[in-house]
């Protein structure tokens, strides 16, 4: 381990998680001015991996500061970042999900670049990238392994993927912990729609002050129905039951790929692997709230099981129900017709022969 006072570069790696604030800021700056800096800055080649809070109050105060190199590879240097600061820092699951995304782009990046400089170094020397020659290997998904370490919500690891691709400001603010992902989810969409109707900078200025004022948005169910306010949370939970499709969506990816390239694919039950994923996303979609109750209208019924809204199954119960009490009561309806229109005719008869009679007279 060694002290330093010069100007050190940051890493990447050191961006995955928001720097320290305020509170929090001032009682490690105290803490330092009083104690020192008691666990070093990690480097890697001349860059902080880890350490910069600590790193800029030691420039602020002008004392040295402990540093420590890293010994292993970028790669493993970005896992043992994240795992560290996972266990010390107070994130929320939105945070937690931000980080799992950015670490494991990063993570890709390096391997990009690691697979790019072993093709260099192989053509400069005539020889063949065993690397390569193995198959891309299995790079794993960092981003799920740290959704699954930081017990955070998997859907929220496919929803801050998403807006890293379409939004990446968005991202930043909820690891920076200005926004969840529900909310950024809302902004989100509002940029959407204001996007399909060709609104540019101003319009998006206005829906954010839409969403700090009283009104909200109003939400529809599948059938067009207006959702009354104690179903809101209900029915805005419908993107978490896609997300978690898409989700399974992504694994039958991956399992297809070890079936096509895996060693032991020959002994996988492909067929039934699939099928029982398939079967977990056709639960997902029928289980997501679908309609407000058509009989009750939303007070709570037997039929809707209390609930006051039905998911797509018992909707689908529901209208066969209704046709065939429709089509059993039809037979009872056109007897009874036929019988109204027999007495009808047998009415007009007797009309018909009356007046004859008084012709006659």
């Amino acid at each position: 381990m060694t002290t330093t006072q010069q100007q050190l570069k940051l890493h990447p790696i050191v961006q995955l998680f928001p720097k320290v604030a305020g509170e929090e800021r001032e009682g490690m700056r105290r803490d330092i001015q009083n104690k020192g800096v008691l666990v070093p800055i990690i480097v890697k080649e001349g860059y902080i991996i880890d350490g910069q809070n600590r790193y800029d109050i030691c420039q602020e105060l002008g004392i040295e500061c402990p540093v420590t190199e890293f010994p292993g590879s970028f790669e493993e240097a970005i896992a043992y970042v994240v795992s560290l600061n996972l266990q010390r820092r107070q994130l929320n699951s939105s945070q937690r999900a931000a980080v799992a995304v950015e670490a494991d782009a990063l993570n890709k990046k390096f391997q990009k670049k690691e697979k790019k400089e072993r093709k260099k170094h192989a053509k400069e020397n005539g020889t063949q990238d065993e690397e390569e020659d193995k198959g891309s290997g299995d790079e794993g998904d960092i981003a799920q392994l740290i959704a699954d370490e930081a017990g955070t919500n998997r859907t929220y690891v496919f929803k801050a993927r998403e807006l890293k691709k379409e939004f990446p400001d968005l991202l930043a603010r909820v690891r920076d912990g200005e926004l969840t992902i529900p909310q950024a989810e809302k902004e989100a969409g509002k940029r959407r729609r204001q996007q399909e109707n060709g609104e540019g900078e101003e319009g998006q200025s206005e829906g954010q002050e839409g969403e700090d004022g009283e009104d909200e948005e109003e939400l529809l169910d599948q059938l067009g129905n207006k959702v009354p306010k104690k179903f809101r949370q209900a029915f805005l939970g419908r993107t978490d039951f896609m997300g978690a499709v898409k989700a399974i969506k992504s694994i039958k990816d991956q399992v297809k790929e070890v079936i096509q390239e895996g060693p032991g694919a020959f002994f996988l039950p492909a067929k039934e692997v699939n099928a029982a994923l398939d079967d977990a996303a056709r639960l997902l979609r029928q289980s997501q709230p679908h309609c407000l109750c058509p009989k009750c209208k939303g007070r709570g019924c037997a039929t809707c099981k209390d609930q006051g809204w039905m998911h797509k199954v018992l909707y689908d119960g529901w209208v066969a129900e209704q046709k065939k009490k429709d089509k059993e009561k039809a037979p009872k309806e056109k007897l009874k017709q036929q019988a109204q229109d027999s007495q009808d005719d047998t009415e007009q008869e007797d009309q018909e022969e009356v007046l004859a009679q008084e012709s006659q007279e």
